[in-house]
């Protein structure tokens, strides 16, 4: 054992800049709650609330404006809802697969066959197909399948494990896995048993009720950070007024004079200050994101077109900041745009190879296959043709990856449900 003396560099951040990305990475409701922590604990720090605000109370009645308080995960199927208002989906559409999110049993499953709904409901049963496939798009994946197969189906094809080898043994071999029997499922298959167990492996991970596990029955508010209207056509943003004003104490401003109060004050006044900046600052960051966010996404907001194609490197290149700024600044953070909440993430897609949006490709997708004749379906390799026509070069390969994740058959299921 001997001592070394090693000469290194490292970046170690002030207090002041921990407690900043901690408030720019919080949510409004969690900032309220570190608000009132702040006040308890400073004399010196006060917070003039515009409306009545308990960190002990999740009651939306206790706030004026009770639009902007959503509960988010009251239950699995209050979650479920509101991932359903965030589609694109037609309001006739969304209205039937509310119905089919109402009748999923406790497992997560659908217990009742299209034919029984459709009669129930006097709503075609190609109808009930399309609200199905809309509510199993949904998370968590598997939710609506009608039985144990179809979920694991689901899973597979949503995680991209849908390999013919462990397509085929969640159809046919599930009681062989469970007696462990691996070669005669190669056998079966004619596969060799290394790939038979990388099927199981990827099998083994999912998860055989959608409901298990998926959402916490303690009910949690959404506050909006960010609100958009549309003034003469043209989105125009503002930060929501849910965050008090935060000062010093009166007291302590106007005695500036008493030495004694100054010095016993002097640490708190310094805490005070930098919290007060901290928000500050926090408030004008996520501004800025959110104004870039809605002016990438204006089509969005005026035409209701689908968001193109954006990434956080994206803002983070154009805006001159951190990745990690911009991953804060989104992080749990919601908009309220004509009495709808959904996370300003929601704004962000990933693109294809060639540059399109995917949310962009998949909604072109859906619109041409709800618009196709019911008797003669397209099958991926004309949507893909219709695509081009568009400017869209997506090869079929990948419109059948997309139309699989949208929960949307293939052209021989349709034209059979049509038959």
């Amino acid at each position: 054992m001997k001592q070394l003396q090693i000469l290194q560099q490292k970046q170690l951040l002030s207090q002041y800049q921990q407690q900043s990305l901690s408030v720019l990475s919080a949510s409004q409701s969690e900032l309220c709650e570190m608000i009132l922590q702040w006040e308890a604990e400073n004399p010196i720090f006060t917070a003039e609330w515009k409306m009545p605000y308990s960190a002990s109370s999740a009651d939306p009645a206790d706030y004026h404006d009770p639009v902007c308080y959503v509960a988010a995960r009251e239950n699995r199927y209050e979650d479920l809802y509101l991932q359903l208002h965030c589609t694109k989906a037609s309001l006739s559409l969304q209205k039937i697969a509310s119905f089919l999110i109402g009748s999923l049993d406790s497992r997560g499953y659908l217990d009742c066959s299209t034919k029984e709904l459709a009669r129930l409901t006097h709503i075609e049963e190609k109808e009930i197909f399309r609200a199905l496939a809309l509510v199993q798009s949904l998370d968590p994946p598997g939710t609506g399948a009608r039985n144990l197969t179809e979920s694991l189906l689901i899973q597979l094809r949503r995680s991209g494990n849908d390999t013919p080898a462990a397509v085929s043994i969640v159809k046919n071999y599930l009681p062989l896995v469970a007696d462990r029997k691996f070669r005669e499922i190669s056998t079966l298959l004619n596969l060799p048993v290394e790939d038979i167990k990388t099927a199981i492996q990827n099998i083994c991970k999912l998860n055989p009720y959608p409901f298990n596990g998926s959402c916490s029955e303690d009910t949690v508010y959404i506050v909006p950070d960010i609100e958009v209207i549309l003034e003469n056509g043209e989105p125009v943003i503002s930060l929501t007024e849910y965050l008090p004003s935060l000062t010093l104490d009166g007291f302590y401003t106007e005695n500036r004079q008493n030495t004694d109060l100054m010095n016993w004050a002097k640490k708190y006044a310094h805490d005070a200050q930098n919290i007060i900046s901290a928000v500050h600052q926090r408030q004008i960051t996520l501004l800025a994101v959110a104004q870039y966010l809605v002016n990438a996404q204006r089509s969005f907001f005026t035409h209701n077109i689908a968001p193109g194609a954006l990434t956080q490197s994206d803002i983070a290149q154009d805006l001159g900041i951190s990745l990690s700024t911009v991953s804060r600044a989104l992080n749990e953070k919601y908009m309220l745009f004509q009495n709808r909440i959904f996370p300003m993430k929601a704004l962000l897609t990933s693109k294809t190879a060639a540059g399109h949006s995917k949310e962009q490709v998949k909604s072109i997708i859906r619109s041409i296959i709800e618009q196709e004749n019911g008797d003669t379906p397209l099958s991926d390799a004309d949507i893909a043709r219709q695509m081009s026509s568009r400017g869209f070069e997506v090869s079929r390969r990948t419109i059948t990856k997309y139309r699989q994740s949208m929960g949307i058959r293939s052209y021989k299921d349709r034209l059979r449900m049509a038959n």
